[in-house]
């Protein structure tokens, strides 16, 4: 089985795994959205039983690892997705919670990370723990990358998520509303 550390690596990671269309059935509609942002495109992953606002210039893929994987069409499976957005579902363990996922993560991944912001919060009617995190990650022996993320963790009825907004830190300031307007729209079913 794999970690809930494993897989918070894994949908942070540059690149594609496995670059394949979602084969789950995804039901779409507009929503709107506040109004210095355009508005986003609500995907509905009912065999997930989550459902999320994207804009509609993004396209979508999956992993055999992470259900949703989202980034600008021109990006997605280039190996470059950024910005991107990427969920997890995890099935819901006795005794997890916000604070137990969050710090676990935290402890697993403390050499490549360093914690910008980090706390538990009211997002409209979801109690979620946010962080915003600088990553560092080596790639190859000469080629480092540099990102920073919106990471929040929600639990749900029967599952919890990991959602991860990621941009190249330079570029970063820019995506941020784009990606907390992302992780508002986010509603476990």
């Amino acid at each position: 089985t794999l970690s809930l550390a494993m897989l918070c690596l894994l949908t942070t990671q540059v690149g594609a795994l496995l670059a394949q269309e979602s084969s789950g059935t995804i039901n779409s509609s507009t929503t709107s959205a506040s109004p210095s942002l355009s508005p986003l495109k609500e995907y509905v992953y009912a065999e997930r039983n989550f459902k999320i606002g994207l804009p509609p210039e993004w396209g979508t893929r999956s992993d055999h690892f992470v259900p949703l994987i989202s980034s600008p069409k021109d990006v997605l499976n280039t190996g470059e997705e950024f910005p991107s957005v990427k969920v997890a579902v995890l099935p819901l363990r006795e005794g997890l919670t916000l604070k137990s996922v969050g710090d676990s993560v935290a402890k697993e991944y403390a050499d490549f990370w360093k914690i910008r912001t980090d706390e538990i919060q009211k997002l409209g009617a979801l109690d979620v723990r946010m962080m915003v995190i600088d990553q560092t990650l080596q790639m190859t022996d000469k080629k480092k990358t540099h990102s920073k993320m919106m990471k929040m963790f929600v639990i749900g009825k029967s599952n919890y998520y990991v959602i991860t907004a990621t941009s190249k830190v330079p570029t970063y300031d820019d995506h941020a509303p784009l990606f907390k307007q992302i992780m508002e729209s986010f509603q476990p079913l």
